[in-house]
């Protein structure tokens, strides 16, 4: 890779919160003059080419068309007429009488009836549904949208159960969110749609990329309704989700005159005895990342099984030291004393920290003499501005929650790989706590460090303390071949090599997450049954990166 800079913008797009999203939508009113009913017909425009899109759409097919009586209603008033113009027989079921409709819907709703469109009063609910529109061709899903707060009452349950019952029959779509989901935690309530296909306006709202949100959403297509880029930089969105540019293709690629000193340097710090795996395996994802010097500094004894025969990866062998010293004493030993940090300073002190970066923990175990190396290492003496990037890991992060060393002794050059469980132990809560509302626990890791935080898990959240600056980043992949022991350590390697590179930590991390997501996309066509071997995640790095580097457009 080259040593263009990399900003995260170049890898992201935005993700709206609600707010954010009514925001944006009257802003675009009040400083521009994209007044709703401009913004709304833009939205059912863009709704219809979002459909015509993903099927063929017959002109004589029938279409029911479930408006409620907000924006929601209305942009499905602006598809209903679209799909009438197209040709398709098209029924409005509206909700609410007619004269209950305000603003722009109202707007969009007298239009859809001056221009044909059938409208049906939905005035006995399901019973007021005619037997040929029991099984349309496709039902349209404009009922609630995102607005919707606290558990739906039994008309809506009875609705949504019944579009649901024909999906098999149906293609449903849903307009901006299917109606039932929470848009931040995509939490039923308790009942949503199961779309085939929901179209999110501008930007997705967050609930729509969790995992557990596939069942409601099916195909995510985002459109755009017109509103400016100035706006959307004006007012920042909290979230964001993966999005690759061009600029990528050019940083993937190797500059002519690159040398293994200038291809960046990492050092895993780990291992103990019965955990050698765990810092191979993050220092082979480092050299499948494209680092190149990669080396394991552990306990001298445990180095020949950490190395396990493998030429490519080198070992830093760490001899207990006599405290008053200044040569190496080599006494061979296997765990974590003390005195290592005095041998492994003596290796430090004479690195450029430019481009190299610690992976900190991987199979360092837990023991006492753990604890006080790290005690240690963090008092070593260089100022935390000067220090090489850490990525802080496994072992290392449950001394952090034990307090071997501060919060404040980490700094917005390190990144921090909590899965749930150690998140849990950072927070001092349960798991589930953490996995019931994993955006509030990433934003309280946050607020604890100026380090870049990554919470792992489907559709892990990375995240990183800031005015403003930096959104939360969802990453949209949720692959079981990535559900193995050691992948996190695979992870903390490529992380690390590319903080050496000379990215930022938020970059180095988002790249990193999404480099290990799309390993797993990669093995999935391997070992579709799972399978796969933690090493293999690693292995897979050089054929997704110069798959990555050949579809960037």
């Amino acid at each position: 890779m080259s040593q263009t800079i990399l900003n995260f913008k170049d890898i992201t797009k935005p993700v709206t919160s609600v707010e954010e999203m009514s925001l944006w939508d009257n802003k675009a009113s009040e400083e521009y003059g994209l007044h709703t009913n401009i913004l709304m017909e833009n939205a059912g425009r863009a709704a219809f080419y979002s459909l015509k899109s993903h099927i063929n759409l017959d002109d004589n097919g029938s279409v029911l068309v479930i408006c409620g009586s907000g924006n929601n209603g209305g942009d499905g008033a602006v598809l209903s007429r679209c799909l009438h113009d197209f040709g398709c027989n098209v029924t409005l079921a509206h909700l609410k009488p007619l004269s209950r409709y305000t603003g722009a819907a109202k707007l969009h709703i007298d239009l859809a009836k001056k221009c044909g469109v059938n409208f049906l009063y939905l005035r006995r609910g399901l019973h007021s549904i005619p037997n040929n529109l029991q099984t349309p061709d496709i039902i349209v899903d404009a009922i609630l949208g995102t607005g919707v707060k606290g558990q739906l009452n039994t008309d809506f349950l009875d609705l949504i159960n019944w579009i649901n019952s024909k999906r098999k029959h149906s293609y449903i779509f849903s307009i901006d969110i299917p109606s039932g989901l929470n848009a931040m935690t995509a939490e039923p309530l308790p009942v949503a749609i199961e779309a085939h296909l929901t179209v999110s306006f501008e930007a997705a709202k967050p609930a729509l990329l969790l995992p557990q949100a596939k069942t409601y959403v099916g195909c995510l297509d985002i459109q755009q309704i017109g509103i400016p880029s100035k706006l959307k930089d004006t007012y920042p969105a909290s979230y964001a989700c993966f999005n690759i540019s061009s600029k990528l293709k050019e940083i993937l690629r190797p500059n002519e005159n690159l040398h293994k000193g200038s291809a960046g340097s990492v050092i895993v710090v780990g291992g103990s005895k019965g955990l050698t795996g765990a810092p191979f395996l993050s220092a082979l994802a480092a050299i499948r990342t494209g680092s190149g010097l990669v080396s394991i500094a552990a306990p001298s004894e445990l180095c020949p099984q950490i190395k396990s025969g493998n030429a490519n990866i080198m070992t830093i062998p760490l001899y207990k030291q006599n405290i008053n010293s200044e040569t190496i004493q080599e006494n061979l030993n296997e765990d974590w004393h003390p005195t290592l940090i005095k041998d492994l300073w003596l290796r430090l002190k004479t690195k450029k920290y430019n481009n190299l970066s610690l992976v900190l923990g991987p199979g360092m175990g837990r023991s006492p003499e753990a604890a006080q190396f790290l005690s240690l290492f963090f008092k070593l003496p260089i100022s935390i501005e000067e220090r090489m990037p850490l990525i802080v890991d496994a072992d290392a992060l449950f001394h952090l929650a034990n307090g071997v060393f501060e919060w404040t002794q980490l700094s917005e050059k390190d990144i921090l790989t909590p899965h749930p469980g150690e998140a849990a132990r950072l927070l001092k809560c349960q798991i589930e706590d953490i996995e019931n509302n994993r955006f509030e626990a990433i934003k309280e890791l946050s607020k604890k460090t100026l380090a870049t935080v990554i919470l792992k898990g489907a559709g892990t959240l990375i995240s990183k303390q800031n005015n403003n600056k930096y959104p939360i980043i969802i990453s949209h992949f949720a692959e079981p071949n990535l559900s193995v022991g050691g992948s996190g350590d695979v992870l903390s390697g490529i992380c690390g090599s590319l903080a050496a590179k000379g990215f930022g930590s938020f970059e180095s991390t988002a790249l990193g997450v999404y480099i290990h997501g799309l390993c797993g996309e990669y093995l999935k066509q391997k070992f579709p049954l799972r399978g796969n071997l933690a090493s293999e995640i690693a292995e897979s790095i050089p054929f997704v990166l110069a798959n990555l580097e050949k579809n960037i457009v």
